[in-house]
């Protein structure tokens, strides 16, 4: 079942991967970096209505044991009550937001990407269901849809003139599509309506996890906002364009993972062994898979910027810089959330996201009076911080040592370091061999990294057979 699932999830991700750089090769030399600026701070607002819409009811359904009717209306009417009501808000209150940043187009953009927040819960509840019980076929073409509907929404109205807005529309039409796809293909089990019975078990458990997700949120993109204001929309886009470099990854390789960690994890527990033994070997293909990533990005950054994107965003690598270094640290302890949530420790959950989440807005504030690469090192050095944290806090919550959590990260360590060796002449010689012919010659190191692996790691080689997968 995790087999089936891991193909339908990896192959949906490569598809939407490659969909979704062609169509950023596309955008980025059409729109400017005032533009990404506009539409980040318009998407950050929703975004932190979309948390709010959420609210943990997602988690909240994957951890309960049976899925009934009443289980899911309640879980249904949840997120409509709090989702309707916010989205009103936001678009009542989206003039002053433009006021704030002195941008008259914010109001707009809000207006278009809040109407995603009346259309959401009528796929987030199946589509939780689907992840509980590792039925990602219907989630895989629904992912696929939306990505093909939204860059192509993106990039026409882009080339007609439509600016941030075009970006905004293609969110907007994305999520008619995945809402229309996953209710077509819903299985006839799950059926859910609206009722008031069950909603205040639902909301008790989000107010520890929903909450601390907000918060979380919040404090991930705070820097983005205060950019805005601080700095101005073009510097925004460029640090904006960086992180999306980022994120790029994330969709292809850890959100085909993400949605699979909860129920991995939910199988058995109650078993500290269990337990123990899949997270590090979650955690150990998380490895595997970032660290090469976050070497080439950080060594190669001018390179990946100008080949992707075009000259006009160069600026941002020395922001992509810090970004991989504590993207790179933060994969070291990704799951530990999920694993909290999987064991019904809401309440460290959220001791740990506002402790974490308040020193990382702490950072983000001091850029009123730092410059921006300044406040990235400090960024970096929360990601350190947390990593202490979670390490300390897993040798009590299943007897995880800090020995046990090295050795089984030796191997993707040393394939990091294999990577890195074989990469290097490339670095060094990049000025002569060019941006293009750079990019292309690490395939040789990457060739080189998945060798090691199917040679060297026969556990995470079995893990990705796709035999007896249907």
């Amino acid at each position: 079942m995790i087999r089936k699932a891991l193909y339908y999830s990896f192959t949906s991700k490569y598809i939407t991967l490659i969909i979704q750089i062609l169509s950023t090769l596309i955008l980025a030399r059409i729109l400017t970096p005032e533009h990404i600026g506009l539409f980040s701070v318009a998407a950050i607002f929703t975004g932190i209505a979309q948390m709010f819409r959420d609210f943990g009811i997602s988690e909240y359904i994957i951890k309960e044991k049976t899925i009934t009717k009443a289980m899911l209306s309640a879980a249904f009417t949840s997120s409509v009550i709090i989702a309707w009501p916010i989205a009103f808000l936001l678009m009542a209150v989206s003039p002053l937001i433009g006021g704030y940043y002195s941008e008259v187009d914010i109001p707009g953009l809000i207006l278009i990407l809040t109407c995603n927040l009346f259309f959401s819960p009528f796929g987030s509840i199946p589509m939780a269901v689907m992840r509980k019980t590792l039925n990602f076929k219907p989630i895989s073409y629904a992912n696929i849809a939306n990505t093909i509907v939204n860059a192509g929404a993106s990039i026409v109205l882009a080339y007609m003139g439509f600016g941030a807005y075009s970006l905004a529309w293609a969110s907007l039409a994305g999520t008619i599509t995945t809402v229309t796809i996953i209710t077509l293909y819903k299985p006839s089990d799950i059926r859910f309506g609206l009722t008031f019975s069950g909603i205040k078990k639902v909301l008790l458990f989000g107010k520890d996890v929903g909450g601390s997700n907000i918060f979380a949120y919040t404090s991930q993109n705070i820097l983005e906002l205060l950019i805005a204001k601080n700095f101005d929309m073009a510097t925004l886009g460029l640090y904006s364009r960086g992180k999306s470099t980022i994120t790029l990854f994330q969709t292809a390789i850890l959100d085909a993972v993400q949605p699979l960690i909860s129920p991995y994890y939910a199988q058995d527990s109650s078993n500290k062994t269990y337990l123990t033994n899949a997270y590090l070997k979650s955690t150990r293909i998380l490895v595997y898979l970032s660290l090469p990533f976050c070497l080439t990005v950080g060594m190669f950054s001018e390179s990946i910027l100008l080949v992707l994107y075009g000259p006009q965003w160069l600026g941002a690598s020395v922001y992509l810089k810090y970004l991989a270094a504590g993207f790179f640290i933060y994969t070291l302890t990704m799951y530990y959330e999920q694993l909290l949530t999987t064991r019904n420790m809401s309440a460290l959950y959220a001791k740990f996201t506002f402790s974490i989440c308040g020193i990382q807005i702490a950072i983000a504030m001091s850029s009123f009076w730092l410059g921006l690469e300044l406040v990235l090192m400090g960024m970096v050095s929360m990601y350190l911080l947390r990593l202490l944290w979670v390490m300390l806090s897993l040798r009590k919550l299943i007897s995880l040592t800090i020995n046990d959590y090295v050795n089984s990260l030796k191997l993707p360590l040393l394939a990091g370091a294999l990577f890195t060796i074989s990469i290097s002449p490339i670095f060094f010689f990049k000025n002569n061999l060019g941006h293009i012919l750079s990019i292309t010659l690490i395939f040789i190191p990457a060739a080189i990294w998945c060798i090691f692996i199917l040679v060297c790691d026969g556990e995470i080689r079995s893990l990705f057979k796709l035999k007896n997968a249907a």
